[in-house]
């Protein structure tokens, strides 16, 4: 081969690897914003068995695996975190119990 088609080659490859790379990269950042300022799409955004990290108002920061969600607050391991309180939610890690039900069917 000529080093001509050697150097493209060479450059097709590179770029072939580094857009699985980037591709592989953006599968592991799979964290979910959610828009705390609604109660509604707080438990639209969140599901029992997902680790949530929360931020409040009062700049606590607390991180756990919902276990009960209603309509008041978010439920955890010895952690209760009302929707008034909360400044910014992100789910972290998906998992448990995928309800497709409407808002009301989705806090029993």
């Amino acid at each position: 081969m000529s080093a001509s088609v050697t150097a493209h080659l060479r450059t097709f490859v590179l770029c072939l690897a580094l857009a699985f790379g980037l591709t592989g990269l953006s599968g592991c950042a799979s964290k979910l914003t959610i828009d705390a300022s609604s109660t509604e799409s707080i438990i639209a955004g969140v599901n029992k068995g997902d680790a949530v990290r929360i931020k409040t108002r009062k700049d606590a920061v607390h991180t756990f695996v919902v276990t009960k969600i209603t309509n008041k607050a978010l439920y955890g391991d010895n952690v209760r975190v009302v929707y008034e309180d909360m400044a910014e939610v992100e789910v972290v890690g998906e998992g448990g119990e995928q309800d497709k039900g409407g808002f009301f069917s989705r806090l029993f």
